[in-house]
């Protein structure tokens, strides 16, 4: 078994943590099988360690006697950093940096990319939605940067009209934050974004802010201008919408939505409002949003990006288009899909689904996950992939039609116990009377048309705890 990596939650109030330029660092613990837990501090942004070097043991940093000094001297060089340029004028745009100049400055920026002699029509689009003219990263361990296609910008902006939201605290969107301020009069936006390029446009509605820390870099301005945004009045309703990279860990991002939950509390004491959340990531993401998220339901809606080799709709994207969806406390029934994309409603569930995701009646749902068909396997219990065939040897469905079992069986996870190597038929927490027939029969409640992974009594009867995706079961409670 090879080694994992989880993460520590702290109290930064109470636990000084070292900096590096992007922030406090988290807490994490490397763990090895038969080894000895290793705790480490690390860039809360990077997961790649050329991005950011930072790389100290607790233990060291708890024996470190000038732990203020280091950190102090952080502090002031990310107060240091700024916007490459201070010029707001002229007819050429560095892309690179984010700012016009003249021409008498083209020395600062000749290793740049740069846009010149441009006209008026042209620095007033540029200026109204930045994001299409800058130099982007697209990098999803860390600072990634996806520009929403034409038609998924509609889509959001007849959401946001349709439910009468009057202000959107945008993390991580500032293609949104442009559409909000240009195209709907009625609402406000904030935007907070790790990329400071955005202050040479946004200004007093914008503050430099990284996602998986919860960390202002211009503390007491920036928080001061959103403490006054988040103020809401008697008919005023707010809401996030959040675009993090793809490889994040949502620990990491449901800790910070939770302290901009309180601190929308805070501002607004007394009011009972629920704060809207919508977020965007790939459906693959479902059992960690879940996990960390758990109010959060998934809509079948595809987002699709301009510049992502195949998270999009065109042919050369997915088989299925965009793999990536809206993770949403609202309630799916008031959120309609655009018919004209492919989309319709389900009468039975309620709610706005893909025309190819058709409602299940035994598992009183629309299954599909991916945008593509699925059947439901009596045998199994549950829905699966149209092209999934079932194994009598293995007990479900697999999509290897050719496979041998016994390596398959190898790989596979119990959805008893959820450990690897062994099938139900052979686990210990088995109840004997189920037996695999005509029509399934649990295992862990032995009633029938159901499925192990879909038990409503696995908590109770298994004593079973779940936390990002890992299990664990109270063995006391057979």
């Amino acid at each position: 078994m090879g080694s994992r990596v989880e993460i520590i939650l702290e109290d930064e109030k109470e636990v000084q943590r070292p900096f590096c330029k992007h922030g406090p660092t988290i807490l994490f613990r490397k763990v090895g099988h038969g080894q000895k837990p290793i705790d480490f501090y690390a860039c809360s942004l990077y997961r790649d360690g050329k991005k950011c070097k930072i790389h100290i043991l607790k233990k060291e940093w708890d024996d470190f006697n000038d732990r203020d000094t280091k950190n102090r001297d952080i502090l002031c060089q990310i107060a240091m950093k700024k916007p490459l340029a201070k010029e707001s004028s002229g007819r050429n745009f560095c892309q690179s940096c984010g700012v016009f100049f003249k021409e008498k400055s083209m020395d600062r920026h000749l290793k740049h990319r740069n846009m010149k002699d441009l006209e008026k029509d042209r620095v007033r689009e540029i200026k109204e939605y930045p994001s299409k003219f800058l130099e982007l990263k697209e990098n999803d361990k860390g600072e990634a940067q996806y520009i929403f296609s034409g038609k998924t910008l509609l889509f959001f902006k007849k959401l946001l009209e349709q439910l009468n939201f009057t202000k959107i605290l945008c993390i991580g969107t500032p293609t949104i934050h442009s559409l909000i301020v240009t195209k709907i009069s009625t609402c406000q936006s904030f935007l907070l974004d790790i990329d400071e390029r955005y202050a040479n446009f946004f200004k007093e509605e914008f503050a430099k802010f990284n996602m998986f820390n919860c960390y202002f870099f211009e503390c007491q301005e920036a928080e001061r201008h959103l403490w006054d945004f988040l103020k809401l009045e008697k008919d005023d309703r707010l809401a996030i919408i959040s675009d993090p990279p793809f490889g994040c860990r949502t620990e990491l991002l449901g800790e910070c939505l939770r302290k901009l939950k309180e601190l929308f509390r805070e501002v607004n004491w007394g009011f009972t409002q629920i704060l809207t959340v919508f977020l965007i990531l790939p459906y693959f993401m479902e059992t960690y949003v879940k996990n960390e998220m758990p109010q959060l339901e998934m809509l079948d809606y595809r987002v699709n990006y301009v510049n992502h080799t195949t998270f999009h709709d065109d042919e050369d994207g997915g088989r299925f288009g965009s793999p990536v969806r809206i993770f949403t406390n609202a309630l799916p029934s008031l959120v309609e899909l655009p018919a004209d994309e492919g989309y319709r409603k389900c009468k039975i569930c309620s709610r706005w689904v893909s025309e190819n995701n058709s409602h299940c009646p035994i598992c009183q749902m629309c299954p599909s996950k991916n945008g593509g068909p699925y059947k439901h396997c009596e045998k199994c219990g549950i829905c699966v992939k149209s092209f999934y065939r079932h194994c009598n040897s293995c007990n479900r469905c697999t999509q290897e039609s050719n496979h041998v079992c016994q390596d398959y069986q190898k790989n596979a996870s119990c959805w008893i116990c959820r450990q690897k190597g062994h099938i139900e038929k052979y686990c210990n927490l088995r109840k004997r009377k189920a037996k695999s027939i005509t029509v399934r029969t649990c295992g862990i409640c032995s009633k029938k048309n159901h499925s192990e992974l879909h038990c409503t009594r696995r908590k109770a009867i298994l004593g079973e705890e779940s936390f990002m995706g890992r299990y664990s079961i109270n063995y006391s409670s057979q």
